[in-house]
């Protein structure tokens, strides 16, 4: 736009703001906002519910105990540190995957990636809501 257009147009806003009468809220007017806001922020839908319950999460966690005692204490020890023998699964494994057995390489990386997956979601979880908080 150019200087001459600006003018013009700051004359006629002063112009229509010198007719245009002030206009005052009503004495009550903060309360009567405030009434509202706090009446908003105490509704339904702010109201944090998780998206696991902690029925869930229990049930989670005593299941995760069980298989951690039977793997302890319900197959026989042998030489190595850890075996896992998968005869002892009703489920046969080689069954499945149509004749490919699984090495213990697999085994433990496959172990190894569940594990680093339970470690990074709680780390990224806090990184995330640090980030929303405001």
């Amino acid at each position: 736009m150019s200087e001459r257009e600006n003018k013009y147009i700051e004359r006629l806003i002063d112009s229509v703001m010198k007719d245009a009468p002030t206009e005052r809220p009503s004495f009550d007017f903060t309360s009567s906002i405030m009434s509202k806001v706090e009446s908003l922020s105490k509704s339904q839908t702010t109201v944090y519910q998780p998206l696991i319950s902690k029925t869930v999460w229990g049930f989670l966690l005593v299941s995760a105990i069980c298989l951690i005692l039977f793997f302890a204490f319900g197959q026989p020890q042998s030489e190595s540190w850890f075996t896992f023998d998968y005869s002892s699964l009703n489920l046969k494994v080689s069954q499945i995957l149509g004749g490919i057995n699984p090495s213990n390489a697999t085994f433990y990386g496959l172990l190894l990636l569940a594990i680093m997956l339970l470690v990074q979601i709680p780390i990224l979880k806090r990184y995330f809501d640090s980030r929303l908080e405001f």
